[in-house]
């Protein structure tokens, strides 16, 4: 009779965790243990429970008693490891990990988390070498797959970072998740259009669709459709030795340039394209958007749905509008999907109603949602880290929104709309499957309290040259965006461009950056690239620059506003979709739309001239700083009010 109790628990068990209900499998694998106290792997079970709710002591706890009873040693370090990973200790993780790897080399779980410990810590050579040695025992591990798209990604290297996520998705042809991770290595890249992305999105939406059993999922997928790009061919992670000197990253994709349009990625990509629907099934399978549930004369009930409700570009921006809202206009439920708190997740805490729903399935999600009746939901993550888009196909909302997280298309049906600035190329929707919605005045805003301008004079007074600068992150530094900034270093001979590199702990990072000029014919001296900093060292390096530099094609949200609260101008490079035209609309509000560049030449002239001219530089950084504090961008009453009467119109 025991046994056959245990069979049906374990059953149980292996099918919360396949529905992502971690809580429910911690519970069940508790009555395990209790039923066979003696079982190691019981007691493993329960500790990877555990360690997925946020018990990070008990469940070590559950690894430790698992190996008294048993459990061999390089599982056991390799299961404290895994805790460790989870509670983002990755060094402490990394240490058990390669303990694990000590006691048995093939541990493929050790060698998996291994991947993704090296690729947090920003240990380039060593994640490289742990994912090829994982790859030669598992060549479709997802594992280490997606740590080399994102290691890639985040070295300045979309292509590649495409080349692996394309073989992920097409080692696991029903995962939404390795789609979501595609288009966000897409995003970064300039070798790939609007249109692409589009096309891509469409896939992420029958997949999402299907896992959640819609109709949709009678669509077909061939996954021999998925290719890599001609012109960034997949290739196998190098043999790299950390010890060397000439330790160098994988060669690099040639992207779109600055005179390309990249018309053979836009073919290619056409393969990678969910096929087309059947006749017998709707264009749309997802559920329509529903009637609101609550009239005019109440308060909007809106869920606020992101894993970023803490100190994060979105939780510091979010926090203050929380705190802004009219409780008489707005009631808010935020949903954290994320596993970790902070002080600023405590200040939007005390202005909302909040849930902690990060170990609960995709169903007990939506169910969850729906039982809160909400008017509005408002997805904050999009395709980030700990996003749960996928559920959203189910629809828990009667209107669903995008926002924010994410600046590009989500690709599902079931999303009705996208919040965008009042900008009218992004407001013609040619580039996103939602319907655009424009904010009345900006795409976000500060608070006042936020701007640290300088009464300083420009550097260039003190230094006897230009100092261009660019501190958005190393994966937004394309191959054109490159090629750009060394044509305005070499129009400006004693200029320097400041730029950061923050996983340069093994200085790979910043070697291939400067070899990336260097075939530009940009001297290394020319570059002052700087690491890891924290917040205040990051505010003061603003006031070391006379103009700033937008990356390209992703430009710097965040970033943008950073320059402009420190009273530092920039030009930036429009594009056509929401994430390339960021830096536009953060300028625009300011009257200085005419630093936004609408080709790559103008973008390099526009640099040139103003820097060039000390008066006019001086002249757009007092308009910047005497506008700034006055405009729409730092009215958080006039914003919350706007947004307040936008969503109050989708019940109308």
């Amino acid at each position: 009779m025991l046994e056959q109790v245990n069979l049906a628990l374990s059953e149980r068990a292996a099918a919360q965790i396949a529905a992502n209900d971690w809580r429910g499998a911690c519970d069940t694998w508790q009555l395990l243990v209790q039923n066979k106290p003696l079982d190691p792997n019981a007691w493993v079970n329960l500790g990877i429970a555990r360690a997925h709710t946020g018990q990070y002591p008990e469940a070590i706890d559950a690894y430790a008693t698992a190996m008294q009873h048993g459990l061999p040693e390089d599982e056991g370090a390799c299961g404290i490891g895994l805790v460790f990973c989870l509670r983002q200790q990755y060094d402490i993780a990394a240490e058990n990990l390669e303990m694990a790897l000590a006691r048995n080399p093939r541990n493929h779980t050790a060698l998996s988390n291994l991947v993704v410990c090296y690729t947090r810590l920003g240990r380039i050579a060593h994640a490289f070498e742990a994912a090829q040695a994982l790859l030669e025992l598992d060549p479709e591990n997802l594992s280490a797959l997606g740590s080399l798209g994102t290691l890639c990604k985040d070295a300045g290297m979309a292509e590649e970072a495409v080349a692996w996520n394309l073989r992920a998705a097409q080692a696991a042809p029903d995962s939404p998740e390795q789609v979501s991770n595609l288009l966000w290595s897409m995003l970064h890249s300039d070798a790939r259009s609007t249109e692409d992305l589009l096309e891509i999105g469409k896939e992420f939406n029958r997949r999402a669709l299907a896992r959640c059993g819609s109709a949709a999922a009678t669509v077909g997928f061939n996954s021999e459709d998925l290719r890599s790009p001609s012109h960034a061919p997949l290739q196998s992670p190098p043999q790299l030795d950390p010890r060397e000197s000439g330790t160098t990253l994988p060669s690099r994709a040639c992207g779109r340039g600055a005179g390309g349009e990249g018309e053979s990625s836009r073919t290619h990509l056409k393969h990678l394209s969910a096929q087309t629907a059947p006749s017998h099934l709707s264009p749309n399978p997802s559920p329509p958007r529903g009637e609101v549930p609550h009239p005019a004369t109440q308060p909007i009930k809106l869920g606020l749905l992101s894993a970023d409700l803490r100190h994060h570009a979105v939780g510091r921006f979010l926090t203050p509008l929380l705190e802004a809202f009219d409780p008489a206009h707005v009631q808010v439920i935020a949903y954290n999907t994320g596993h970790f708190r902070d002080d600023l997740s405590a200040r939007a805490q005390a202005v909302c109603d909040w849930r902690d729903v990060g170990a609960l399935s995709d169903d007990a999600l939506i169910a969850l949602i729906r039982k809160d009746r909400l008017d509005v939901l408002i997805d904050l993550s999009g395709h980030t880290d700990g996003s749960r888009l996928a559920a959203l196909a189910q629809r828990a909302a009667p209107v669903q929104i995008s926002w924010l997280g994410y600046p590009a298309s989500t690709g599902l049906d079931s999303m009705d709309y996208v919040l965008v600035p009042p900008d009218p190329q992004l407001q013609t929707g040619n580039w996103c499957n939602e319907k655009p919605l424009a904010l009345p005045d900006c795409y976000y805003v500060r608070e006042t309290s936020q701007l640290h301008f300088s009464d300083a004079p420009a550097p260039v007074t003190r230094n006897g040259h230009i100092t261009f600068g660019c501190l958005n992150n190393l994966a937004k530094y394309s191959p054109s965006c490159i090629a750009a900034w060394s044509r305005i270093l070499k129009r400006m001979p004693t200029a320097r461009l400041v730029l950061v590199v923050t996983s340069g702990a093994e200085r790979v990072l910043q070697q291939d950056l400067l070899n990336r000029f260097a075939e530009h014919g940009v001297a290394p001296e020319r570059l002052d690239l700087r690491g890891r900093m924290d917040y205040d060292a990051y505010r003061r390096t603003w006031h070391e620059f006379d103009l700033a530099l937008d990356a390209f094609p992703f430009n710097g949200g965040t970033t943008g506003f950073d320059a402009l609260c420190a009273g530092i101008p920039f030009v930036t490079l429009s594009g056509e979709g929401l994430h390339a035209r960021l830096g536009e609309n953060l300028l625009r509000p300011l009257g200085l739309a005419s630093l936004a560049a609408t080709n790559i030449d103008d973008y390099v002239e526009k640099a040139v001239t103003l820097a060039s001219d000390p008066a006019a530089l001086e002249a757009v950084r007092q308009t910047l700083r005497n506008t700034l504090p006055h405009s729409a961008l730092c009215d958080l009453p006039r914003f919350a009010r706007g947004l307040e009467q936008l969503l109050k119109t989708l019940r109308t």
